[in-house]
């Protein structure tokens, strides 16, 4: 499982240079208020603002001003990203999440050759899905159960005292 290890390390990783960015400049973003919106919304994208100003020549000024700030934020977080390195980071991750998930299906492919076998297959699964949802909900308990009763009957049946 050190796939699963090496990922997590990864995931910190990038998740520390993204608040360094994030401290030092923010997301790239503007916020419009337009004469109908009771609050700002948020824009991300050129794109964005075309949508929640409109393409009237009333907004254009409005429009250009807003993508003027955006592309200047947007300017300042790519230069800060080269520095960090945390778009390489973030690709780092996705490259080793899915060499993770690789070697998993790889794992679960195989026929289990003993109870060990079957006891790494349920680690395996534990790791790559245990997080994506409340751990003390179903079935991540029992599944946990059922992992330490198989250990702990694999180390009786081979006469080891470590379960």
């Amino acid at each position: 499982m050190a796939a699963h290890r090496k990922v997590e390390q990864f995931c910190r990783e990038q998740q520390r240079l993204e608040r360094r960015l994030v401290t030092a400049i923010g997301f790239p973003r503007v916020e419009i208020l337009a004469a109908d919106m009771e609050r700002p919304v948020v824009a991300f994208t050129a794109e964005k603002i075309d949508t929640l100003l409109g393409g009237g020549t009333e907004t254009a000024d409005a429009r250009n001003e807003a993508k003027a700030v955006l592309q200047a934020r947007q300017h300042a977080w790519d230069a800060m990203d080269e520095r960090l390195g945390y778009s390489r980071a973030r690709r780092v991750e996705a490259e080793a999440e899915v060499h993770r998930d690789e070697l998993a299906e790889a794992l679960w492919a195989e026929r289990a050759q003993s109870v060990a076998g079957i006891v790494a297959k349920l680690h395996a699964v534990l790791l790559r899905f245990e997080d994506d949802g409340p751990r003390d909900e179903p079935p991540w308990p029992q599944i946990r159960s059922i992992l330490m009763d198989l250990t702990r009957l694999d180390a009786t049946r081979s006469g080891r005292s470590d379960a």
